[in-house]
């Protein structure tokens, strides 16, 4: 640099310790080496530095003046491989990464991870508990059914197991997403949010809104409801999707309000193939009630979905979401 800045070829100064280095001054070069070894040793502090009365983790949990504190962790290498082979950062220590460990919570893409949990966090749907041999046990659904009745203390819901069987029928089909709706839909009718739930014949093959309601106190207005099953990261991370609840989240929230103006436009409707002419319809947007349950995303993850799913459905007042701090 100094060839190619007339200024600085021309200060003697500069000129003077040119030559020193050229010329192989012992001072200059002498001191430097020391400087560098000294900055190693202390950089290093590796274990052969240690007082004989020093505990071995000493090191570890005393980082030098040119390092960052470490967090007090299980080590596999000795501190020296930070210095000649630097660990890169993990994606999931970086916004918008995600982290599944055994028994270590997950993240949400949306989330950073400021804090792990020691609990288990399931990779599976609750629902998939009950599926043997390709089959949802209507059996063990309606357990559930019963069990979160008696959790929230509804001693007046009565549903019987045909009634049940009616619910989780959809087009004429039993699967583990009808029956998630069909537990989901009774849940809120446990709440008091209306009554008499029940499937609706829109037509051969069409899938409309999931139910049609009674509508109860605030919501008495309301004619239509439409369940829908968040889910954590650790399971989508199992079904092979990105973990991101915040987006997930956001998801629903904006396809329940396409869903709400959709079935409740009859231009739009008139369209729809095999639509029976005399299917019940709501009349406006407001005729519909979006029932979301949360009880397959684990309670760290919560509080995040919720904010997605009000988010992407623009604060709509027509959306309840069951299970929203800690499952029932």
């Amino acid at each position: 640099m100094y060839l190619t800045d007339t200024k600085i070829s021309s200060n003697q100064e500069v000129l003077k310790l040119v030559k020193q280095l050229r010329g192989g001054s012992w001072n200059l070069i002498g001191t430097t080496s020391v400087l560098g070894l000294m900055i190693l040793i202390f950089t290093i502090g590796g274990r052969c530095f240690l007082p004989n009365d020093v505990k071995l983790g000493w090191v570890l949990n005393h980082p030098t003046a040119f390092q960052p504190p470490r967090p007090r962790a299980e080590h596999r290498y000795p501190p020296c491989y930070d210095v000649f082979l630097p660990r890169r950062t993990s994606s999931a220590n970086c916004p918008g990464g995600s982290l599944i460990m055994s028994e270590v919570n997950p993240q949400s893409g949306r989330e950073e991870l400021t804090q792990l949990s020691t609990d288990v966090v399931s990779t599976q749907t609750q629902i998939s508990q009950f599926v043997k041999n390709g089959k949802v046990d209507l059996n063990q659904a309606f357990n559930e059914v019963n069990r979160r009745a008696s959790a929230i203390g509804c001693e007046t819901f009565d549903c019987s197991f045909d009634r049940f069987k009616k619910l989780a029928t959809e087009c004429g089909e039993i699967n583990d997403k009808s029956v998630r709706e069909a537990i989901t839909i009774l849940q809120g009718e446990m709440h008091g949010y209306y009554k008499n739930a029940r499937r609706v014949n829109y037509g051969s093959n069409v899938k409309g809104l999931d139910f049609a309601v009674d509508g109860l106190g605030k919501f008495e207005n309301v004619t239509h409801a439409d369940a829908k099953n968040a889910v954590g990261s650790a399971i989508e991370i199992a079904d092979g999707f990105d973990a991101n609840i915040w987006k997930q989240g956001k998801r629903i929230g904006k396809k329940s309000v396409w869903q709400k103006k959709f079935w409740s436009n009859r231009t739009r409707t008139s369209q729809v193939s095999n639509l029976n002419t005399d299917a019940y319809l709501p009349k406006s947007v407001n005729s519909t009630l979006t029932v979301v349950d949360c009880y397959d995303v684990p309670n760290f993850e919560k509080e995040t979905m919720n904010s997605a799913i009000n988010f992407g459905a623009k604060n709509d007042t027509n959306l309840i979401i069951l299970n929203n701090r800690t499952n029932i």
